[in-house]
């Protein structure tokens, strides 16, 4: 054992690091120390240094803390991963964010589903995203708004159903060859055109 005078500080510091280094922490204690770290006056850089992570995953852990509490509780738990909680940051509005966090956590989306529909919910086309309370004060029928979650969550893009009486059709937005490739793929159970 080695007898050391650490100042208050320094001693606080010392301790964060410690339990940073435990591999138990949740993604949201582990922001919430580095937090503290940085308010300490440490960089991101010199936090991973003392930590033995790279800058940017300090960034990363550190933007959680910029999701509404419902998010982070969500991350806490497990029921949320890291990625699905960057594909929520990618979306400014509280309310399409919220909309994307429900759909994640109903349907069990992959990461890489929860970044498509992030990257459709904060682009030039976001005006259009879809809400729940949207979907209710248009009218639409209760079953054709599940059906319609239900292709957006297999296909992992943006579906429409435009029915009138008997007759009706079905769209689905694709932005490139590759991802109508893709989509078609899916449709017709795993066989390419």
């Amino acid at each position: 054992a080695t007898i050391q005078n650490i100042t208050p500080q320094a001693l606080l510091e010392v301790a964060l690091v410690e339990n940073v280094q435990r591999r138990d922490l949740n993604p949201i204690e582990l922001a919430l120390a580095f937090r503290a770290l940085a308010d300490a006056g440490r960089t991101q850089e010199e936090i991973g240094q003392q930590v033995g992570l790279e800058r940017p995953t300090i960034a990363n852990h550190l933007r959680l803390l910029d999701l509404p509490k419902e998010a982070q509780e969500d991350v806490e738990s497990g029921r949320l991963g890291i990625g699905h909680a960057k594909a929520l940051l990618q979306i400014a509005n509280p309310e399409r964010r919220r909309w994307l966090r429900d759909r994640i956590l109903a349907e069990q989306l992959s990461v890489r589903a929860a970044e498509d529909l992030a990257r459709d919910l904060s682009g030039p086309r976001a005006e259009r995203a879809p809400t729940a309370r949207g979907a209710a004060a248009r009218g639409v029928d209760p079953n054709l708004r599940a059906l319609i979650d239900q292709l957006e969550a297999h296909l992992q893009t943006r579906v429409r159903i435009h029915a009138d009486g008997r007759r009706g059709r079905l769209e689905c937005e694709f932005a490139s060859p590759e991802e109508l490739s893709r989509i078609t793929s899916l449709i017709l159970d795993g066989r390419r055109l």
